[in-house]
């Protein structure tokens, strides 16, 4: 300041002073406080007794005296209004002089600096754990995916297996058959592979001047397994007249007689819709079964046609010794 003339190191004081509300306190070496001045409301400090100790009336004196170096230099320090102020002492002979400038926009701006960093710090980590989680993810999704291809291989596999014992399950059947017949009338033979029957069964379909009648006793079947229905249903197709097992109510055949090698009514009527035949015979009776109960399963077989009907509409009957059908 000794270079800069009077006149521009008195404005520089004042700039100072406007800018950064500078304060001083006076403290002798009793650590009394002597003199005070400045903006020291701006501090919170107005309130100050000359004449008093220092240390008991501003806790932030407390240890600092004596003086171990000047000047000496605290940044940052609350104050009791809530400002913040750099606190610089000078030793001036017997006294210290303690001027407080005003750095609370510094301070602010230095927060909001930290914090956007610890903010980054923060999202950098989150980055981190995101990038590991979804390479963790990929590695397991090309770990399922080979898991897969070597299922889809195996697959394939059991596959061609099956089908390869299927063929021979086939001509064993077959050899045990008649061979088919083109006179009087055309017989062959379809052999539908079914885990549900418990053994072999053999129903018949019967061609004959375009019409056709189907005979099938003593098989179980159960729609859950879609492709055996659909077989069943080609084996029905177009049928004018199919006398089907029907031995039980649908609640008996899922249920207390499940897996006894009899069919139901209800699935008689499912798998003839299926097929599109014309005539639903219901066949198989069950022995215990009198007169009444047979009519009741009949007109519940009926009952169910009439609500799932589609384009065409099936007749349900109960076979009876006896029973005639002209086609």
């Amino acid at each position: 300041m000794q270079e800069l003339p009077q006149l521009v190191a008195d404005s520089l004081l004042r700039l100072v002073d406007m800018q950064r509300f500078a304060a001083h306190l006076v403290i002798d070496e009793a650590q009394v406080l002597v003199r005070s001045g400045g903006h020291l409301d701006h501090y919170g400090l107005a309130e100050l007794e000359i004449g008093a100790t220092a240390t008991e009336q501003l806790p932030f004196m407390e240890g600092m005296l004596p003086l171990v170096e000047t000047p000496f230099l605290i940044r940052s320090l609350e104050m009791p209004s809530g400002r913040v102020a750099d606190v610089h002492f000078f030793a001036d002979d017997d006294v210290v002089w303690v001027v407080l400038l005003d750095m609370t926009a510094e301070h602010d701006e230095t927060q909001k600096m930290q914090q956007k960093a610890y903010d980054m710090t923060l999202l950098s980590e989150r980055e981190a754990k995101l990038i590991a989680a979804l390479e963790a993810a990929n590695a397991e999704l090309v770990r399922a995916h080979r898991e897969l291809a070597e299922s889809r291989e195996e697959l394939l596999v059991t596959h061609n297996r099956l089908q390869q014992e299927l063929y021979e399950a086939e001509r064993y059947v077959r050899a045990s058959l008649p061979e088919p017949m083109s006179k009087p009338f055309a017989v062959d033979w379809l052999f539908v592979p079914t885990t549900e029957l418990g053994g072999d069964s053999f129903g018949y379909r019967f061609e004959h001047a375009g019409k056709i009648v189907i005979y099938t006793t003593d098989s179980e079947h159960k729609l859950e397994n879609r492709a055996e229905a659909e077989a069943f249903a080609n084996f029905f197709r177009n049928a004018d007249v199919v006398v089907f097992d029907a031995m039980y109510a649908l609640a008996e055949a899922i249920s207390v007689k499940a897996d006894w090698g009899h069919s139901s009514n209800i699935v008689g009527v499912e798998l003839c819709q299926m097929a599109h035949a014309k005539h639903l015979v219901l066949f198989h009776h069950e022995p215990a079964n009198n007169d009444a109960t047979l009519e009741g399963l009949l007109k519940e077989a009926r009952r169910f046609e009439e609500l799932t009907r589609g384009d065409q509409a099936l007749k349900v009957s109960a076979a009876y010794d006896g029973l005639e059908i002209d086609l």
